[in-house]
């Protein structure tokens, strides 16, 4: 999107969705803020590394912003969050689990879903993740697919309802792009986990080696 849509597209957006004071702190907030300001989090399972609290109300506006706004100014900070954050790890990794070269995949969302949106907000993170550490680690865009359009999993009821409502919807291309390979698999939010481990049980399933998920918010 050049910069004369995306203002354009900004400020019908300002019309129909009107920046509250919370967006308008956002606009001006470096990463350095995030990290002072909003709680931190860990996953339970322990390969899953995430940042932030998603309960804090500043942590769901920015995603909000990121998922609907397409705020690429928002993407940059947490692709340099992630990497900071992530950046100690990847070096004990490469040197005791022999995980070099990692491919970043970011979790697809439907063709359906990306008509609609116009992009996947994990593609923004992944794109700028890319251009903060391209000599540590590659991107695949389109390796990963999402075969079924399926509902928010915050919507579901229980563990059955999301193990059911991601059966079968992710599919892989170029199957040889992750034979053996590391993978950073990237998602904005976790709840449950759910998501991610559908993701990495397919790509394992399709030859990957050692896969880490990586999420903004928890």
């Amino acid at each position: 999107m050049n910069k004369s849509l995306k203002k354009i597209v900004e400020y019908f957006l300002d019309i129909l969705f009107p920046r509250n004071e919370i967006q308008k702190k956002l606009a001006t907030m470096t990463a350095e803020d995030f990290l002072n300001n909003i709680p931190r989090t860990r996953h339970d399972d322990k390969n899953i590394i995430t940042i932030f609290d998603y309960r804090n109300k500043f942590m769901k506006e920015a995603i909000w912003s990121l998922k609907f706004r397409r705020n690429t100014r928002l993407a940059k900070i947490f692709a340099q969050i992630i990497y900071d954050e992530i950046l100690e790890d990847l070096s004990e990794l490469a040197v005791f689990q022999n995980f070099k070269n990692p491919i970043i995949i970011p979790i697809p969302i439907s063709s359906k879903r990306k008509r609609e949106r116009g992009f996947n907000q994990c593609e923004l993170i992944a794109n700028e993740l890319l251009n903060i550490g391209g000599d540590i680690f590659t991107l695949e865009r389109k390796v990963l697919i999402k075969i079924k359009d399926t509902i928010s999993q915050s919507r579901t009821k229980n563990k059955k309802e999301r193990l059911e409502n991601l059966k079968g919807c992710f599919s892989v291309n170029y199957k040889e792009k992750i034979r053996g390979r590391n993978i950073i698999l990237l998602d904005d939010v976790t709840t449950t986990g759910t998501t991610l481990k559908e993701a990495r049980r397919i790509l394992h399933r399709h030859g990957a080696k050692k896969i880490i998920c990586v999420t903004v918010a928890h």
